[in-house]
């Protein structure tokens, strides 16, 4: 006979609302793994309890009663983020108590009665066991009885303090290999050695040490892990950003960020940006408010404070305040081309920053903008940072300015320039600029600081929060993103998780949510992890393309297996953080391979495609996309033509850029594609009747491979 266990809710207006019954065998109560493991979880914090506060084990009914409640009061995923107690009550605990149970206590001695009223103690000591959130009264005590907790002072120091390490090691900044021969070095040392100990001069022989011949192995459970004292720095959290002035002169960094102001006050006033004006009837003001910023080195180290006085330009009407805002922009393509170029040529490659770059254009629409702290209305004469128009006349002015000084705009790429054997690339103000001699470095340096207020950063190192290593002497040069995929893990709460070996599980068919309400959407931050992953696509990480592309697809209709899937590509990144485009510039000859490809059929759902091509350069790709299809394909052979046509449009924006660049391609560029139906439609000028739904792809790809601009092996 085994026994039975009656799980039931009682209420009190139902009486008995459900029962469910929990069998196991006699004397085998191990089989009962629901009453088990929840026994087993909770007498784990009670043994946690009073080895903590140092109290005996006769207290451990009190300590069960107190992580029972604790326990009640705790948000679980089961009950979708609420506590076992909110969900009974339908209101939220009070919280847990202020004091830690076991701490020591003070009861007060009414002076009724104290024996000498003067000179005898008022209070006498005590430890609690119970807590005056959870119960009215301290049951432990030196004597036994209870005491209202109104006549309790909680003293919470005897308590095992939980250090965190990270604010230990933070200020360490050794290696392990430079402590052990440190350690080796005294060691070696004082074997044999003598010491004085003392003022006396005693003399104390101190002998060998001996220790084991036998290797050490780390602890099994440890061997996928990899260990670092350096390694506690990497999470260092960045520092708090202000959200107005008030918040950063009373914050710990009071004195950068004030020494910041002042700068851009300066600026403001040196590049005369405003007049004192009245506001014209009929003409609307725009507010401002301060923007404030911290950017980092690529080893996580403070660069410099930022501050900013931004316009409310989400308040100008289209028409009156502002016409055209289009602002061209260096693709990530651009870059990686252009870094691809510098290791085949060992270029010179240096980075420049233009300090208050929308400062230096010119406001032709009135804008009339209330100045902060009440200080009057002012009409901008210059266009700061904020108007919708802002980019638009800054890049003007830079192109112009380039143009004026020999440069000639690309037109496939319109952020970059060429003149003999100097490239520049430019990201709003971020100015990239590669040169085979350090002479005409020096001069594009100096042509730029007598127009602009410039930054010199010389070796590029950190753009566009991707970090440039470079090997000259190998012609190698590396791009990852481990300072960016660290700050994401961080700010995630996952630098602890453990990584993946794939960033997409096989076999895993994610289907569209339809139940998901908007608070559930907002709730988590579902949309934040695709777009910061998206970024590390657009970046260095095509090998995350697909994964994401398929997560891409359910921002708005996700549910818990979305959820995973994003967290695995993350636990995938964790562990291959250092991970990033390497180039080889070994082959000195500037050319570009294509490679394509098809997935037929396989977006989920719909039944379409998905094309992926990439183009290779210096052993490392330089373009990328993993996109589905906007048809349904009929057969493999449309898929992979659709598929090839995509890739050779990206091929002639290459071959045409790098012919104004002054790196004409003289030899076909070779495009592979796996599928003898798409080489046959695109090489030969045969009518195929089964493919006329996709002839114009197949047009466009053959006149391209007449022209003599790829070749199609297989």
């Amino acid at each position: 006979m085994g026994h039975k266990y009656a799980l039931a809710v009682v209420d009190n207006t139902t009486a008995y609302k459900w029962c469910f019954v929990i069998k196991s065998l006699k004397e085998s109560q191990e089989g009962n793994g629901f009453a088990e493991r929840a026994h087993q979880t909770i007498m784990g914090k009670v043994r946690c309890a009073l080895i903590g506060s140092g109290m005996v084990a006769k207290w451990w009914p009190e300590a069960l009663k107190y992580m029972t409640a604790v326990n009640n009061r705790m948000p679980t995923t089961r009950l979708k983020g609420k506590s076992p107690y909110e969900v009974l009550f339908r209101t939220k605990p009070a919280g847990i108590g202020r004091q830690i149970w076991g701490s020591t206590c003070y009861a007060h001695i009414p002076i009724t009665k104290r024996t000498n009223r003067k000179l005898s103690e008022r209070a006498i000591e005590y430890l609690s066991a119970r807590d005056v959130k959870f119960g009215t009264t301290y049951t432990e005590g030196l004597i036994s009885r209870s005491l209202p907790s109104e006549e309790i002072n909680v003293n919470n120091e005897n308590i095992t303090e939980i250090c965190d390490l990270r604010k230990r090691y933070r200020e360490i900044d050794v290696s392990a290999p430079k402590m052990r021969s440190r350690v080796a070095n005294e060691h070696k040392i004082s074997v044999g050695s003598t010491e004085t100990v003392g003022d006396v001069g005693q003399h104390v022989f101190v002998p060998p040490i001996l220790r084991s011949c036998r290797i050490r192995r780390p602890n099994s459970r440890l061997r996928d892990y990899v260990v670092s004292i350096n390694a506690v720095t990497i999470s260092a959290k960045p520092l708090q950003i202000p959200r107005s002035i008030k918040e950063a002169r009373k914050g710990l960094h009071a004195k950068q960020w004030e020494n910041t102001l002042q700068i851009e006050y300066q600026a403001l006033v040196a590049n005369n940006t405003r007049d004192i004006v009245t506001l014209p009837k009929g003409r609307k003001r725009l507010g401002c408010h301060w923007v404030f910023d911290v950017k980092y080195h690529p080893d996580g180290t403070v660069e410099r404070f930022k501050a900013r006085l931004f316009v409310r330009g989400n308040t100008q009407t289209q028409g009156v305040d502002f016409n055209e805002i289009f602002s061209p922009v260096a693709r990530y393509e651009s870059l990686r081309l252009l870094l691809a170029i510098a290791t085949i040529r060992d270029l010179h490659v240096h980075e420049m920053d233009v300090s208050t770059a929308f400062l230096n254009g010119s406001l032709f629409e009135g804008i009339y903008m209330q100045q902060p702290h009440g200080l009057g209305m002012c009409k901008l004469k210059k266009s700061l940072y904020g108007p919708k128009q802002a980019p638009r006349i800054w890049y003007a002015l830079l192109s112009k300015f380039l143009v004026s000084v020999g440069f000639a705009g690309a037109k496939r790429s319109t952020v970059n320039g060429v003149t003999h054997i100097v490239l520049i690339c430019v990201y709003v103000d971020d100015i990239t600029i590669a040169a085979s001699s350090m002479i005409f470095m020096q001069k594009v340096k100096a042509q730029l600081a007598s127009r602009f207020t410039m930054k010199d950063l010389r070796d590029i190192h950190y753009i566009l929060k991707v970090e440039i290593k470079r090997d000259r002497t190998n012609t190698i040069l590396s791009m990852p993103q481990h300072k960016y995929i660290m700050d994401l893990l961080q700010k995630l709460e996952m630098t602890e998780c453990r990584s993946e070996p794939t960033p997409q599980a096989k076999c895993v068919v994610l289907v569209k949510e339809e139940r998901l309400t908007p608070e559930q959407i907002s709730a988590q931050q579902f949309d934040y992890r695709v777009g910061s992953l998206m970024y590390l696509v657009r970046g260095t990480r095509p090998h995350i393309a697909n994964a994401v592309r398929d997560l891409n697809k359910f921002l708005s209709c996700y549910n818990k297996s979305h959820y995973k899937a994003a967290q695995r590509i993350l636990k995938y990144l964790k562990g291959t953080s250092t991970y990033g485009l390497i180039f080889d510039g070994k082959n000195k000859e500037v050319m570009y391979e294509l490679y394509t490809d098809a997935s037929f059929a396989n977006a989920n759902g719909n039944r379409k495609s998905v094309t992926v091509y990439v183009s290779i350069m210096a052993d490392a790709c330089i373009t990328w996309i993993s996109s589905r299809q906007s048809t349904v394909s009929l057969h493999t052979a449309q898929a992979e033509l659709i598929a090839a046509s995509e890739g050779i449009k990206e091929s002639e924006w290459l071959w045409v850029l790098l012919e104004e660049l002054a790196f004409k391609q003289t030899q076909p560029i070779v495009c592979w594609c796996d599928n003898k139906g798409a080489n046959s439609i695109i090489t030969d000028p045969a009518y195929h009747t089964s493919t006329k739904d996709i002839y114009t792809k197949g047009l466009y790809a053959r006149e391209i491979h007449d022209k003599g601009r790829i070749v199609i092996p297989y």
